[in-house]
């Protein structure tokens, strides 16, 4: 496993690989309508804006992107932490989320926030993190305001 910066080169994996998590795994949590915004949010066009703006993360194994993860170094707002669905419960998820904590940390940010999905909400809790609230509905999609301070 390897982890590397994303560039524009990536965006179409990245978008696929986001998109096809959403369809396998976010359904679940979601329903179909319920995706759409998620889907929307992670077209090819939206990640190429993320990684003009964001320190963006690509975990690859055999050659492949099999997880991203991005960070916004000015105000430590993660954003599309995903793996695909083959892939999770790997170590992948984890070896991202503590990258980004480490440039964020690099940052001199005390702490990190991010709008989990109802999906990632256990993950990110194992790891640290604090629900800010209960769950937001915006344009029809529900997420959970989430931080955690970095030591």
């Amino acid at each position: 496993m390897s982890i590397r910066p994303a560039g524009e080169q990536d965006a179409p994996a990245i978008s696929k690989l986001i998109q096809r998590t959403v369809r396998e795994v976010n359904v679940r949590d979601y329903g179909e309508e319920g995706i759409a915004p998620l889907l929307e949010w992670n077209g090819e066009t939206r990640i190429r804006e993320a990684l003009r703006s964001m320190e963006f993360l690509a975990c690859e194994k055999q050659g492949q992107i099999v997880g991203v993860g991005g960070l916004d170094t000015m105000s430590g707002y993660l954003s599309r932490g995903y793996v695909l669905p083959e892939w999770q419960g790997k170590g992948i998820g984890t070896a991202l989320l503590e990258r980004l904590e480490s440039i964020a940390r690099s940052h001199r940010m005390q702490e990190v926030h991010l709008d989990a999905t109802l999906t990632s909400t256990r993950f990110l809790e194992r790891r640290g993190y604090h629900p800010l609230g209960e769950r937001v509905a915006s344009n029809g999609f529900h997420y959970i305001p989430m931080t955690k301070r970095l030591a």
